[in-house]
């Protein structure tokens, strides 16, 4: 009876700030003293009963940076939350990703004009983008099509001068312009409440590059930012 008596104390408040019914915007501690819930100003802490202050973890309710799931430690000291942070350059990405990472990339990035070279004798009689990339590095996910976006924005003009040597290059580079695709880096934290104070307060710890493979769409990284990165 009593934790059904939190819960509508606490849902309560979420609805009376939200306007909607929470649907998975509240995880509940173990002992079900307390839940991290997600609000239009980030993710709080919160006891039944309590009005929200600071957030945690900010962030506007459309942010992409905010936690995607939280699960909390068995002892309640604090959670692991996952998030996806997209970004529109290279230059800052990189500072989110864990240092082999970022070398391998950057690595990759100088034979790319190569692979563009190469591409463009193999594929001459390609009619379409599609065709053209077809079998070539960049069909694959991972480093390549990120050094292959590094690259271009460090040398565009290299890079389009040589795909604009057939008009399935010249579809390519009118793709790149008009999607204008992201770096994306998926980071796993770990929040100790202990240390980790409302409004992103709160020493972040070394950051521990994760042993985790590159993800299908980003890179996997510790988090930055009030929040520790967790460990293996």
């Amino acid at each position: 009876m009593k934790l059904i008596s939190h819960l509508v104390l606490l849902l309560g408040g979420v609805l009376m700030i939200t306007g909607c019914l929470p649907h998975e915007r509240v995880w509940w501690s173990p002992d079900g003293g307390q839940a991290a819930v997600l609000l239009e100003d980030g993710l709080h802490v919160l006891k039944p009963g309590e009005t929200p202050g600071a957030p945690l973890v900010p962030g506007n309710s459309q942010s992409a940076e905010l936690p995607g799931g939280v699960s909390w430690l068995p002892d309640g000291s604090g959670f692991v939350m996952v998030r996806t942070r997209a970004f529109p350059t290279w230059d800052l990405a990189r500072v989110h990703i864990p240092a082999k990472e970022v070398e391998e990339v950057e690595r990759l990035s100088l034979g790319v004009p190569g692979w563009v070279e190469t591409l463009m004798a193999s594929g001459a009689t390609a009619k379409t983008s599609q065709e053209l990339l077809q079998g070539s590095p960049l069909t694959k996910r991972g480093p390549q099509m990120a050094a292959f976006l590094c690259a271009y924005e460090r040398k565009q003009q290299l890079i389009d001068a040589m795909l604009k040597r057939s008009p399935a290059g010249q579809e390519l580079i009118k793709q790149i312009q008009e999607e204008k695709p992201l770096h994306v880096v998926h980071e796993i934290c770990v929040v100790d409440l202990k240390t980790v104070k409302p409004g992103g307060g709160g020493a972040a710890h070394p950051s521990a590059e994760p042993a985790g493979p590159y993800l299908p769409q980003g890179f996997l990284a510790p988090c930055h930012g009030g929040v520790s990165p967790i460990d293996g």
